[in-house]
């Protein structure tokens, strides 16, 4: 068989690559290879020893990426790095010593540094060459070719952006490089054959072999390929090897010539093997029926229902290959209230998604609608009463399916903001929905809308200044309640004066007639009993179901005035409401800062919400259940998930204390979703998968042309590469690869179903450490937040007393040595206590001293840069300059930006780094603040005034950017320079402003982004993105400055600073005298 092939590595006699996850080999010329490492590992980027009798790669075997060697005849692996960070080996070097990359010792995100170790291991030993990606060596050992910023220019077609590759040449014994050629197809990968530079480069529009002269000059385009990216160049000799499209390709550089390898595997395929995964572990929606005693969901693509607390379970649809979205039980005319047994769900097969609807006692389908011009679906929401279903598209179209007649109508095709929280009055006839607010934040929130079935009209029923979210109508048809936001009971931000109004949220209830009563009038409760009772004796006469729903009629013409509020529900954070007989629930958030959320992650188990249920008739409130994910009520009953458990339950009945205890059945309330078997098929679901994420694209991004990437064709050019994937990792650099087509920023694929690999994690000390023949000296400990473990080193912690010049000999009693490092005995002991036995720097005896080590030095390395940063720009300045370094524009952006802002405005100037920033949403945050503009100051009796704004700065203001800037990183860069804030000095930034949404995740859980929010600038019109912001001063970090710790960029804002504060000075206020407040012709006291 042929693989999906990746990272070929050539030595004098073999290949090397990477395919299954796994390191083969096999002759040089291809044929049949042979696989090196076992399957419970995933391999990366192998590269030959000089004399081609090992092989080094990475491996996460033991979790985190580590670097290993085998002999290429086979045998165990040695582990050659142990640290908490990934490591990547790049190239050996002629001396027998591997160099690999890493970010061990970042101080920020993208601070990737390349090391050299010997094949037996030891401690690594940075290369001093600063902040890298790749390496290669001439045959002289010094003289290099240094890749910055990227790798891979596949992932990011024709990328023109301030990270684009860029290659620098020069000597590591003499510290002289220079820039070695200008290309705007950024290259990367560079290696030395015969006396000249070979480089990928998409110059032309595609990744093609180029090579130039060692001096830059005679730039030459080796191959000409017009559909896939060459990746992953190495060389040996005068032959080089790459791969396109999971295909390896030789290139020969005397004869001038490409081959195809034909590499042929023998291959188990494990991962390809069909097998079965737990319903619950991949719930991706459950509905429960009318009824109370069915449930309907789909899990991992798979749509399935079943009874409640019933032996079976009945699956719908095809077993693989399709993916089934959004089931929800559809209503009935005959007997309103109870449902006909059919389901209507989402389906992609055909690769398209159509409507389908499923008989729930025959296991049959009965009808499929095509959604002709209607992009990705959002929401189905079925009548309760009809064969109807109201579907939601992303493009804000709101339209209903009548599965009886087989027309559609267009309800509304919102150009304001998406369409969400549609609802069914319990008769079907209204349907009332929320018109989103295109704004930031605002979330559900909108203007909502009733819709009669009847008369075909549609209603607005309040404004966006107040906007409404989550109606539900009232079971007996008097009330509509909806959630709104308008307490506005704001809370001051006391380190940056500012107020939010984090709670906000309160329960209102709409009263339909005009004559109606609001549900908390006294008369209200006794009006309900009358009105039941008679209901229920006419039932008894006509002999009819006393649930049919009653009429529902609203009477539209003044029914935003008739809103009232709930008296009960103090203001908060809500979502989700729903109503039940009698009652309201919903969800109850905790507040949640932005340092305990992630974009694709989400929250924390305790950042979820409460369940709260208010009973309308005595008005009790109650907590039912924490730790919700999401929740139904219908009729009597709620269905609760959670991230452990379903439970059914009656409306306003909270859970048992425990009930695993008694089992999953009806007495304990737990639902056993352990009864439904959920097949996967790899192969079937990645097809699916890869055409769904093609479709997402084509639904979301942004420009309807696509940016003018003909992107049927582009489906159609990688879909016969699928064939040749048996990972899933194979599949996720597939997907990367088609839409890096797109030429846009903001393409990801992340997460989904991986093999599970253990994980031991190496425990760090918080300090610098060197060899010196007995010990491993403490050259650095350092320099934290001590309040912060996670941000402190353990050697500085109270009660240790290590200093710099000790030397650790021991970890937990095992004597270290120059392989035996520190490291390699803190193996697994992240975040443990261990003992250490320290040799003062002066001699005398050992003492043992026991420390709590850290899982990641990244917090504290980054505190320790900037403290140093900071004192660095004090003390360049005398003390008139400010330093602030914002990392990102999101929660620890803000954080660093609140915590430093208010001390280091006070300055007569100030310097904002945001170098390294790596986006966000908040930038407008940041420059509104940095806009303040002194104009008056407040002048107390005692002590030291303020300045209005309060914090403002005085003098003159510098920012930092690089290539690593970028999103909402150029956002700020930009918007720095059009408010004339001050020079921006540095490098161009990432250019990536196309803003992306949570759009929902794959059948296996995988999310990808499509980017739908186009920045247009005033100034730029479309001129970032794919380019990045310009600075007024532009200097470069390059690998010499880097390696010997100096900032150039740094430097130059202080010297700028410093300038422009020279010419307009900061002076104190002239206050003159204190007016006089006598009165006139009195004597002065």
């Amino acid at each position: 068989m042929t693989g999906y092939l990746r990272s070929p590595a050539l030595s004098e006699s073999q290949l090397a690559f990477v395919c299954e996850d796994a390191l083969w080999v096999a002759e040089r010329d291809g044929g049949l290879a042979r696989r090196l490492t076992s399957e419970d590992q995933s391999i990366a980027a192998p590269c030959f020893s000089p004399d081609g009798r090992h092989v080094a790669f990475a491996s996460d075997v033991h979790g985190v990426p580590q670097v290993y060697a085998v002999p290429v005849e086979g045998g165990v692996p040695e582990r050659l790095t142990f640290e908490a960070e990934a490591c990547t080996p790049v190239v050996f070097r002629p001396d027998g010593r591997l160099v690999f990359r890493s970010t061990r010792e970042a101080n920020l995100r993208s601070s990737t540094f390349l090391y050299q170790i010997g094949l037996g291991g030891g401690g690594p030993e940075r290369l001093p060459v600063g902040r890298a990606m790749h390496v290669a060596f001439d045959e002289d050992d010094d003289t290099v070719a240094i890749g910055l910023n990227s790798v891979d220019n596949a992932r990011w077609k024709r990328y023109r952006g301030g990270m684009a590759g860029d290659v620098w040449i020069g000597s590591l014994a003499r510290q002289e490089f220079r820039r070695l050629i200008e290309l705007a197809g950024g290259p990367v990968r560079p290696v030395f054959v015969g006396g000249r530079v070979y480089f990928l480069s998409d110059e032309d529009g595609v990744g093609n072999l180029w090579s130039c002269a060692a001096d830059g000059t005679d730039a030459r385009q080796h191959t000409r390929s017009r559909d896939f990216y060459a990746r992953g160049l190495s060389a040996f000799g005068h032959e080089l090897v790459y791969t396109r499209a999971g295909v390896v390709y030789r290139y020969d550089t005397v004869r001038d010539e490409e081959a195809q390898l034909a590499v042929n595997l023998r291959s188990s395929g494990v991962e390809l093997r069909r097998r079965f995964v737990p319903a619950f572990d991949c719930l991706q929606e459950l509905e429960l029926a009318v009824d109370g005693k069915r449930v309907a969901g789909t899990f991992r693509g798979k749509a399935v229902a079943m009874e409640c607390w019933g032996a079976g379970t009945r699956p719908f649809g095809l077993p693989s290959g399709v993916r089934y979205r959004l089931a929800r039980w559809l209503g009935a005319p005959p007997k309103a209230g109870v449902l006909s047994g059919e389901i209507v769900v989402v389906s992609d097969e055909g690769g398209e998604e159509g409507l389908e609807v499923w008989n729930y006692a025959t296991g049959e389908r009965t009808s499929r609608s095509a959604l002709e011009g209607t992009r990705r679906i959002w929401d189905v929401v079925a009548s309760p009463a009809r064969r109807v279903a109201a579907v939601i598209d992303i493009s804000g179209k709101l339209q209903l399916y009548d599965f009886d007649s087989g027309d559609v109508r267009e309800i509304a095709a919102s150009e304001e903001g998406p369409i969400r929280s549609a609802t069914w009055s319990a008769d079907g006839r209204w349907l009332a929905y929320i018109e989103g607010i295109r704004e930031l934040m605002a979330g559900d929130s909108g203007v909502l809308h009733l819709f009669d079935t009847e008369t075909g009209e549609s209603t607005q029923v309040n404004t966006a200044d107040l906007p409404v979210s989550f109606p539900a109508f009232d079971p007996d048809g008097r009330h509509l309640y909806v959630l709104s936001e308008r307490t506005f009971n704001p809370v001051i931000d006391t380190a940056l004066f500012g107020a939010i109004c984090p709670q906000d949220s309160r329960v209102y209830a709409y009263v339909l007639a005009a004559d109606g009563l609001s549900p908390f009038d006294p008369r209200w409760v006794e009006l309900v009993e009358v009105e039941e009772k008679a209901r229920k004796d006419e039932a008894d006469k006509k002999d009819e179901d006393e649930d049919r729903p009653i009429r529902v009629e609203i009477d539209l013409a003044g029914l935003d005035a008739r809103m009232v509020e709930f008296p009960d529900v103090e203001a908060g954070s809500y979502t989700d409401l729903q109503a039940g007989k009698g009652c309201v629930m919903f969800l109850a958030h905790p507040i949640v800062g932005l340092l305990d959320t992630d974009f694709f992650e989400g929250e924390g188990d305790e950042s979820l919400p409460e369940l709260h249920h208010l009973d309308l008739k005595t008005g009790e409130l109650k907590t039912i259940l924490a730790g919700v994910e999401d929740y139904q009520a219908r009729g009597n009953r709620t269905l609760i998930v959670t991230r452990k458990e379903v439970h059914l339950l009656k409306t306003g009945e909270e859970p048992p204390e425990d009930p695993t205890r008694e089992g999953k059945n009806r007495d304990t309330g737990l639902i056993d979703l352990g009864r439904i078997r959920i097949e996967v098929v790899p192969g079937d679901e990645w097809r699916q998968m890869y055409l769904e994420a093609w479709r997402m694209q084509r639904d979301h991004f942004w420009s309807e042309d696509m940016a003018q990437v003909d992107w049927e064709a582009m489906r159609d050019r990688y879909l016969p590469v699928l064939e040749r994937v048996a990972t899933r990792s194979e599949l996720s650099d597939l997907i990367w690869e088609l839409q890096g087509e797109l030429g846009t920023s903001h393409a990801y694929e992340t997460s989904g179903d991986y093999p599970a690999r253990e994980h031991h994690p190496v425990g760090l000390l918080g300090a610098d450490l060197t060899w010196d023949g007995s010990g491993y000296r403490i050259d650095r400990i350092l320099d934290g937040d001590p309040w912060r473990l996670e941000a402190s080193s353990p050697l500085a912690d109270v009660g240790v007393r290590c200093q710099t010049g000790d030397s650790i000999v021991a970890v937990d009693g095992q004597p270290v040595d120059a392989l035996r490092t520190p490291n390699v005995l803190l193996a697994e002991r992240a975040k443990s206590h261990v003992e250490l036995t320290v040799v003062p720097s002066g001699g005398g005896e050992p003492r043992r001293v026991v420390v709590r080590t850290l899982a990641s030095e990244g917090p504290l390395r980054y505190r320790d840069w900037v403290k140093r940063t900071r004192a660095h720009v004090l003390a360049r300045s005398e003390g008139k300059l400010g330093y602030l370094h914002i990392p990102d524009m999101d929660g620890q952006g803000l954080y660093e930006f609140r915590r430093a802002f208010r001390a280091e405005s006070k300055r007569h100037g100030l310097i904002v780094d945001v170098r390294n920033n790596g986006g966000g949403f908040v930038s407008e945050l940041v420059i509104d603040h940095l806009r303040h503009e002194v104009i008056q100051y407040e002048r107390p009796r005692h002590g030291r005034g303020m300045t209005y704004p309060i914090d403002a700065v005085r003098g003159p203001m510098v920012a930092l950017c690089d290539q690593f800037a970028g999103s909402d990183g150029d956002i700020f860069c930009h918007a720095f320079k059009v408010y004339g804030l001050g020079p921006l000095i540095g490098k161009r930034t990432w250019g990536g402003v196309i803003g992306i949404d949570m759009n929902g995740a794959l059948a296996d859980g995988t999310i990808v982004t499509q980017p739908e929010y186009a920045f247009w600038s005033t100034k730029l019109a479309w001129g970032i993105e794919n380019r990045g912001v310009e600075p007024d001063i532009e200097v470069e970090l390059d690998p010499a400055s880097m390696a010997a710790g100096r900032d150039p960029q740094l430097e130059q804002g202080i010297e700028v600073a410093l300038e422009l504060l020279a010419q307009n000075p900061v002076e104190e206020p002239d206050w003159g005298p204190a007016p006089s407040r006598r009165p006139s012709g009195s004597p002065a006291g």
